[in-house]
């Protein structure tokens, strides 16, 4: 793969971990139905996923997530959060039960076309040799200056704008490079935004930057964030615990 398609893809998280999730998907028959929507909403209806042989990491799950809503994912580290969102991403697929994304089956639906309307952050930002700026545009190659200044203002990087890195990001820290990866995936202005743990090993200053942001968020964008941090929860409009391989709701409290 080119450059350039590691560099469209690396918007909705990070190239290194999708290399190997792109692997995993020349074993799933892509769906061919369109999908083009502004809003999205999910369900997952009886759904169950196993890595092998072992004990299903999810069983029989069940839940809807409406448009617009930001749903906190919460539960122990192995407990399905990230299968949730790899499931959504779709790189792997349900072995019972179905997706559905607007009343459409996600495994029936073309992935490219589903993906132009998602952006994703884990716990790594994938950067590129470039300016802080160009890191970000590559995501919307379209963007307004004051649609990218907005985005770096909103992420605290408005300072390193101008900045040049290598791949490595260096010359800017842990925190600020997960801040980059957050404007990336905003500028994208897309109608589902999926968090893992973004914030996992970083810094206070930099979950209250993502916290923020969530809460900025498009109004209209769907937004699922798996989290570990109290503070982070508030940001949540309802709580989906993920643990033992089953989802329950739990209140904001």
């Amino acid at each position: 793969m080119g450059t350039h398609y590691h560099a469209k893809m690396d918007a909705i998280g990070s190239a290194e971990k999708l290399v190997n999730l792109l692997d995993m998907e020349k074993k799933i028959d892509a769906g061919e139905k369109d999908f083009h929507a502004d809003k999205i909403e999910i369900e997952f209806r009886n759904v169950s996923f196993s890595y092998g042989a072992d004990v299903p990491i999810l069983k029989n799950i069940s839940f809807k997530v409406l448009s617009g809503e930001k749903i906190a994912l919460v539960g122990p580290s192995g407990g399905g959060k990230s299968t949730i969102i790899s499931l959504l991403l779709g790189f792997i697929r349900p072995q019972e039960g179905e997706i559905r994304v607007n009343g459409q089956p996600l495994g029936e639906t073309d992935l490219d076309q589903w993906r132009a309307h998602l952006s994703w952050l884990g716990q790594r930002t994938h950067l590129f040799q470039g300016s802080i700026e160009e890191n970000i545009k590559m995501a919307r190659e379209n963007a307004s200056a004051d649609e990218i200044r907005n985005v770096m203002t909103l992420c605290r990087i408005s300072d390193l704008a101008d900045k040049i890195i290598d791949e490595r990001g260096t010359g800017i820290s842990g925190g600020q490079q997960q801040r980059v990866g957050l404007a990336r995936a905003m500028i994208r202005q897309s109608s589902l935004l999926l968090l893992d743990e973004p914030t996992a090993h970083l810094d206070a200053e930099t979950e209250e930057v993502i916290h923020n942001a969530v809460l900025k968020c498009n109004k209209t964008a769907t937004v699922l964030f798996a989290a570990h941090r109290q503070a982070t929860l508030s940001a949540a409009d309802r709580i989906l615990y993920v643990e033992g391989a089953h989802v329950t709701e739990r209140g904001l409290a």
